[in-house]
């Protein structure tokens, strides 16, 4: 017996019989379907209104439409939700619904619910691997997560954030993609974790590359869109803010040492002359300079990163050595 409601069919019940059903076994699973769809159709309603009230204040909060932090905190809490802080802002885009629409002729609600499907796959998912999303919203093919990050994570925790979204709605006929923003700090940051993310996306691709943490696009993300102040100064902290923070608080010249080693083509003699000190204390300054910051100067992108870097302090504010020297005078 066909359940149906509100022009929609949710399924079907079915009645075992010892004899062939009578007149009154017809009508009283007739009067049985009904109820059922109408309750699945109220409890569809209750579920639906939910999502788009969540889903509107997702996007308003991603958007800058809420500007203030007592009005977000009172929106999510109405919401029965925690917003996480600090928090990953992650986008999965799914491909392939047009194509099961034409092949499977769904109906634009069947199509809905599918999608609706997906974000509770993707939910379960996460919360099975400890990586539980604290709210989950979408916009056609767009899924957006606010996940939080734990304090001891670090980028890896981001990828692989993003390869279990990936994995937990794609299949043979679904492909995802997924781009992963920077760590959220407070809730007025969720627009600018949102842009980072939409960037990561930008540059996620199948199958090469699928799951993209906005850290790992170094300088590709100043190709990626037009850089303001903020994302330069970003770029220097993420590169070289250790070393910067260690200099400051240990009276050491780090920085000026990483400059002066790439000027000299990377040669370790050339710099210990330019710096006049001794070879030996050269290279231990380089070791630092690796095990603060992660830099490995032996490789061209890092080189690169670490370059750009310095070229951006020299821009903003003074050069390297300069800063130093005026910070090291100031302490003494």
């Amino acid at each position: 017996m066909p359940v149906r409601a509100a022009g929609l069919e949710w399924g079907y019940l079915a009645m075992g019989l010892d004899s062939p059903p009578s007149r009154g076994d017809t009508v009283a699973a007739e009067q049985a379907a009904t109820v059922c769809a109408l309750l699945l159709a109220r409890e569809e309603a209750a579920v639906s209104a939910t999502r788009r009230l969540e889903g509107e204040f997702v996007w308003d909060l991603l958007e800058g439409r809420v500007r203030d932090e007592a009005e977000a905190l009172v929106r999510a809490r109405q919401l029965q939700r925690d917003l996480p802080r600090p928090a990953r802002v992650l986008l999965v885009r799914v491909d392939g619904w047009e194509r099961l629409v034409r092949n499977e002729q769904w109906t634009p609600e069947q199509l809905e619910r599918a999608r609706a499907r997906g974000a509770q796959a993707l939910s379960e998912q996460l919360a099975a691997r400890n990586a539980a999303a604290r709210v989950i919203a979408r916009r056609a093919n767009l899924f957006v997560v606010l996940a939080p990050q734990p304090r001891d994570a670090a980028a890896e925790w981001a990828r692989h954030l993003g390869e279990l979204a990936v994995s937990a709605v794609s299949s043979s006929d679904l492909h995802a993609v997924a781009g992963v923003s920077g760590v959220v700090e407070s809730v007025l940051g969720f627009p600018e974790g949102f842009r980072q993310a939409r960037f990561a996306l930008s540059a996620a691709s199948l199958p090469r590359q699928p799951v993209v943490v906005f850290e790992a696009l170094g300088v590709l993300q100043f190709l990626l869109t037009p850089a303001e102040g903020p994302d330069l100064e970003r770029f220097v902290q993420q590169t070289i803010g250790r070393l910067l923070a260690y200099d400051r608080a240990h009276r050491t010249s780090l920085v000026p040492t990483l400059e002066a080693y790439l000027a000299c083509d990377c040669n370790l003699q050339r710099a210990a002359e330019r710096l006049f000190v001794h070879h030996k204390t050269m290279r231990y300054r380089l070791q630092r300079i690796h095990a603060l910051s992660g830099l490995r100067l032996d490789r061209q992108d890092d080189r690169f990163n670490a370059q750009l870097a310095l070229k951006i302090m020299g821009l903003v504010t003074r050069s390297p050595s300069t800063a130093a020297v005026s910070a090291h005078q100031q302490q003494e």
